[in-house]
């Protein structure tokens, strides 16, 4: 564990402690500061953005901290209040309550759950870290785990900040079970995972209709095992960026989202054991299921993609400018040039700049026709056929400095002149 260096700061005067407060930029980790003149005591983690309960409803709230096996006390301010020590803090209608402490989070409950009692809706915001001594990392296990579970008047966690971008294993676990009118929830930084760091975090969160960004591209075991099970207001799941999945990365993650029906998910490898286990159990019975071009064995079902959906490819914005979608045994007609429109003969359809990224999503296919063209006139003819080797396809084409991209491999075709892009 990292050491935390502790001072002692005395002040002649209260004014001056207030003036030092405003007027200084650092993280105090922590500050324990006396005043001489009134003789009181405060303990000051943070004056950055500490950990903030803002009262929404129309009733007091009580707020402590239950399952702290270590028993610690809690540092705030109301509003613009003098800081203090307690167990138990009440704040009325639109009071905002400021936490900031050093509490030291134990193996099975981390720092503890908050029971924030009473008939009136509450939201958070301000730096989590603020309560865990203002580290700059997390540095135990499950720190923050359950930590909201069960604050069914929580609405809204958008402005909370979880700057942690290296977790540690269940940091995250729970940590808004539960929380049944929560609609909004704070960005997720962390690119680096540990096992069951996220697992659960949401779970029963059901008035959740936007998921967090997950930019995490590397998976840890369990990392999002069950993440948004039961948020059946949740439509649309978070981008998952990561092309080899972990044990159990994926198990159960959108279990019973009822209404989920978009998912983009770019996985290539799934063979670590049970990374997809009834991960969409439950979805939307209609929806759109983009994946990696690249990727020929993902199965179907609640496993996998989910039945009836539409399936479609996932393409990178200005990674391949010109790109078209087509039907089975259609006709597809490649235009040369950097910037030129796309022309259509017959029943093919033009594809300009300003409509290609109508076309960024594909349709699998298993024959189509091909005509190269060289400003409107016609090079090569090809018929291709899924079951025809890459390489016999490249032997029809005469022009080099041409790119053929396949779903199962890119091949760089030489001799002639010109650029093409196309993406069958």
């Amino acid at each position: 564990m990292k050491k935390i260096e502790k001072y002692l700061a005395l002040f002649e005067t209260k004014e001056k402690y207030t003036n030092f407060l405003v007027n200084n930029n650092d993280f105090v980790t922590p500050n324990v500061s006396v005043c001489d003149d009134t003789k009181q005591i405060f303990y000051n983690e943070t004056q950055l953005e500490p950990f903030v309960i803002t009262n929404t409803g129309g009733n007091s709230l009580t707020i402590s901290l239950k399952q702290n096996t270590k028993n610690q006390n809690l540092t705030y301010k109301v509003d613009d209040g003098e800081w203090t020590t307690t167990t138990s803090i009440t704040i009325k209608q639109n009071e905002s309550v400021s936490i900031a402490s050093s509490l030291e989070p134990s193996s099975t409950y981390g720092i503890g759950t908050f029971a924030i009692d009473g008939d009136s809706t509450y939201k958070i915001s301000g730096n989590i870290m603020s309560l865990y001594g203002n580290k700059n990392s997390i540095e135990d296990t499950h720190v923050f785990s359950k930590l909201f579970s069960g604050c069914t008047q929580l609405v809204d966690a958008s402005e909370l900040k979880l700057p942690a971008t290296k977790l540690e294993s269940y940091c995250y676990y729970y940590m808004f079970g539960g929380c049944t009118r929560l609609t909004s929830a704070p960005q997720l930084s962390a690119t680096t995972l540990e096992s069951n760091c996220y697992r659960e975090m949401f779970r029963g969160c059901t008035s959740l209709t936007t998921a967090p960004e997950l930019p995490a591209t590397i998976l840890a075991d369990s990392c999002y095992r069950e993440m948004f099970y039961g948020c059946t207001n949740l439509t649309i799941a978070p981008e998952l960026q990561a092309t080899t999945l972990d044990v159990n990365s994926y198990s159960n993650m959108f279990y019973g989202c009822s209404k989920l029906n978009e998912i983009t998910m770019l996985a290539t490898n799934i063979n670590a054991s049970n990374c997809l286990t009834n991960w969409v159990n439950g979805v939307s019975s209609n929806g759109v299921f983009v994946k990696n071009p690249f990727m020929t064995s993902l199965p179907t079902g609640i496993s996998g993609i989910p039945n009836d959906w539409e399936i479609n490819y996932y393409v990178e914005k200005d990674k391949y400018p010109y790109i078209i979608t087509t039907e089975l045994n259609k006709t597809v007609i490649f235009n040369a040039g950097t910037s030129e429109t796309w022309e259509a003969t017959n029943n093919i359809v033009k594809l300009t700049d300003s409509l290609r990224d109508t076309y960024l999503k594909l349709q699998p296919i298993q024959k189509l026709t091909v005509d190269i063209y060289n400003r409107n006139s016609t090079i090569k003819n090809i018929i291709w056929d899924v079951n025809t080797t890459l390489d016999s396809l490249c032997e029809n084409f005469q022009d080099k400095n041409k790119t053929a991209i396949f779903i199962n491999k890119v091949e760089e075709i030489e001799e002639g002149n010109g650029s093409y892009y196309g993406y069958y």
